[in-house]
């Protein structure tokens, strides 16, 4: 996934910065599903899609991202990223056992990256083709208590993620395969009800710290700016969803930003969400 899915949404990659859910004892919340989707612009102009979904049993999840571009502007981004993440579900934490993210790039080139974590402390991956990364020090204690970039989405967006408490505190840590990195959160402010039906609208910031492995590789920057999440919750039941509104960062060729387009609880749109 090349850092996550992009510069610009590896902080969406929190697509949240959530409480967790007030279970009863004993009680887990029902199956349930949603996807979100996003229109990507660039100075205003359209450049690209993401879609992201994920379905929470009763003691497994799945989740999948698929990320688009098209236009002039794709060039400075990965053309095409498809990631797919699954694994066990308890009451309060994701545990992966899976990652997978195919990645086709502006040259055309393929490549497949896989986490496997069979129950380890520490995820084996493999890529094809092949990485080097004997130049990059990355140890196994850098890997320790990680999760792949879109079992970290999922963990926010459904509501597992208790070191969220109180809203935009929350750090990330994120292991993709070739790099270790952090996303970090903070707190903005809060804003307006908007109408839709989200709860406790509010804005947040979001920063990229790289830790170990390779250096980010989507947008050619040396300092990644921060990134700013408008953010909704949506209690449904016993579970808790949050959900990123909008999501921008402003590079020096200008604002990217990605705005949520529709989404979806249980295959129901969710009117007015979308704004």
């Amino acid at each position: 996934m090349h850092m996550s899915i992009s510069l610009l949404l590896a902080a969406a990659v929190a697509l949240a910065s959530a409480s967790a859910p007030d279970y009863p004892q004993g009680q887990s919340a029902g199956a349930h599903s949603i996807s979100l989707s996003y229109t990507l612009r660039l100075i205003g102009i359209p450049f690209g899609n993401l879609e992201y979904s994920a379905q929470f049993g009763a003691s497994r999840y799945r989740a999948q991202m698929h990320f688009r571009t098209y236009g002039l502007a794709a060039v400075l981004w990965k053309s095409q990223i498809d990631a797919a993440a699954q694994g066990r579900m308890t009451l309060d934490a994701l545990l992966p056992s899976s990652y997978t993210t195919r990645s086709v790039s502006r040259s055309g080139a393929h490549r497949v990256v896989r986490l496997d974590y069979s129950g380890k402390a520490v995820p084996a991956m493999t890529a094809d083709p092949s990485y080097d990364l004997s130049a990059y020090a990355l140890s196994d204690a850098q890997k320790q208590g990680t999760v792949d970039p879109l079992t970290a989405i999922t963990a926010v967006v459904g509501g597992f993620s208790e070191a969220a408490r109180p809203p935009c505190t929350a750090t990330l840590p994120v292991f993709d395969g070739r790099r270790r990195y952090d996303i970090a959160f903070s707190f903005v402010r809060n804003e307006p009800q908007h109408g839709g039906m989200g709860e406790h609208p509010r804005l947040c910031k979001a920063e990229y710290r790289h830790i170990a492995g390779l250096k980010q590789d989507v947008v050619d920057v040396s300092q990644v700016p921060s990134i700013y999440v408008a953010l909704d919750d949506v209690p449904v039941g016993a579970r808790h969803y949050t959900v990123a509104r909008a999501i921008w960062s402003s590079f020096l060729w200008g604002a990217v930003t990605a705005r949520l387009t529709e989404a979806k609880l249980d295959g129901a749109v969710l009117p007015q969400i979308a704004r």
